[in-house]
């Protein structure tokens, strides 16, 4: 399943960004923050798999994603590639501004790669320290490397056609990451 959304080109300084920029609300996604323990990101199947597809763009074309918070009192969640794409809480502020003021964009289809659909990563090791999950105030910031992004995107898959409600990213962040967990609301109880 593939989808189409828009990615926009804002400039911060002299730096350019690509960035998806798209509402929680509209992809039936939900992102609440239990603040120092843990974030936990809803969805039902169809959320799922855009997220998943979301991970996967993010990891082959080093863009942005920023996915606007479903309500005031959750947060945005901001996905990107960190070795190639960089950035800390007061960039995705400026960031944001930036996204508001553009209304233009170019059409890319969000889809997963074939060798995502069957890939069978079973050395975790491999996976380890590969996500970095930071929260400040409503925002979330998921960074990793194309690897991480590429299991994260496996894993979302995986929720989708398993009867598991929900995945743990705390084995592949680091230490110093928030848990991240990714709920599949058809299933999660």
């Amino acid at each position: 399943m593939s989808y189409k959304v828009k990615l926009k080109q804002v400039t911060i300084g002299k730096k350019e960004y690509e960035v998806i920029h798209l509402n929680q609300s509209i992809l039936g996604i939900e992102t609440w923050v239990y603040p120092d323990t843990q974030i936990n990101v809803y969805g039902n199947d169809a959320a799922i798999n855009i997220l998943a597809c979301l991970y996967d763009v993010v990891s082959t074309n080093k863009v942005l994603a920023y996915l606007e918070r479903h309500s005031p009192e959750g947060a945005d969640l901001v996905i990107f590639h960190g070795q190639s794409t960089p950035i800390n809480f007061r960039l995705t502020h400026l960031i944001r501004k930036a996204l508001k003021k553009s209304r233009i964009g170019r059409d890319i289809v969000l889809d997963l790669r074939p060798e995502c659909k069957d890939d069978k990563m079973t050395d975790d090791w491999k996976f380890e320290e590969s996500l970095s999950i930071r929260v400040e105030d409503h925002c979330v910031l998921i960074n990793g490397s194309t690897l991480g992004l590429r299991l994260s995107a496996l894993e979302c898959l995986y929720l989708t056609k398993s009867d598991l409600g929900h995945q743990h990213f705390d084995w592949w962040s680091t230490k110093k990451s928030i848990e991240l967990i990714i709920r599949n609301k058809d299933r999660d109880d």
